[in-house]
């Protein structure tokens, strides 16, 4: 009956004894206490980290908001809970200790990756500009970064550092050879002699003009080489 009673007293209940009683874990609403109990909530938990691989159940989760509710709870009670409980949530990677704006964003790139498939959210995109930043802060805050945090992105296959795309290899265009002067050919060289019937003096043949022209230039290559 007491326990009625203070269920009953709802607002009009004084502070120091509405902490008290959150303390230990009090259960404000019958109906929750018979329907939901601390273990059920529990597998739902466990549910919900096979599915998300976390345990930070936002307060505003859509499926199940009264989940979000008692893990916020549970992060309250810590030091009033019994051993018992505080082991089973601690086998699960439960978070004691957690940033609601830091849950957002991750809950954000669990999303962005369901639709993408991975987690490299650009800086700049133009969807979620505050969510390409925080991507790039967990990046550079890692080594400062607890455990719990560093845990929850690996299990999304967080990708902790970019490697830049390499740039296409460019074609080695050969610099154009330099060829010195060409040396002049001599006249000599370049004389083609066609296929002329030499005559025979003895004979009488008379010499034709193109035959002159022949011995005319044969002699002054002999002169050049002379010289």
């Amino acid at each position: 009956m007491w326990v009625n009673n203070q269920r009953n007293k709802g607002t009009t209940i004084r502070e120091e004894r509405k902490k008290r009683l959150d303390s230990i874990g009090f259960t404000w609403k019958v109906r929750d206490h018979i329907s939901v109990p601390w273990e059920f909530r529990f597998q739902q938990l466990v549910d919900y980290k096979r599915v998300h691989g976390n345990c930070n159940v936002s307060q505003g989760y859509k499926p199940d908001k009264a989940l979000g509710i008692w893990v916020k709870t549970q992060r309250k009670n810590k030091e009033a809970m019994s051993d018992k409980r505080r082991k089973k949530l601690n086998s699960i990677g439960f978070a004691w200790k957690f940033l609601e704006t830091w849950g957002v964003r991750f809950q954000q790139l669990v999303k962005y990756k369901r639709i993408q498939g991975h987690c490299n959210v650009p800086r700049h995109c133009k969807a979620n500009m505050q969510l390409g930043k925080w991507v790039n802060n967990q990046r550079n805050t890692k080594e400062i970064m607890s455990e719990n945090k560093r845990n929850q992105l690996n299990s999304i296959e967080f990708v902790w550092r970019l490697t830049a795309a390499r740039p296409k290899q460019q074609r080695q265009v050969r610099p154009p050879t330099v060829e010195g002067p060409k040396k002049k050919k001599s006249s000599c060289m370049t004389i083609q002699l066609k296929k002329t019937r030499v005559p025979d003096m003895k004979l009488g043949i008379p010499i034709s003009n193109s035959f002159r022209e022949f011995v005319k230039t044969y002699k002054h290559c002999i002169q050049s080489w002379d010289d």
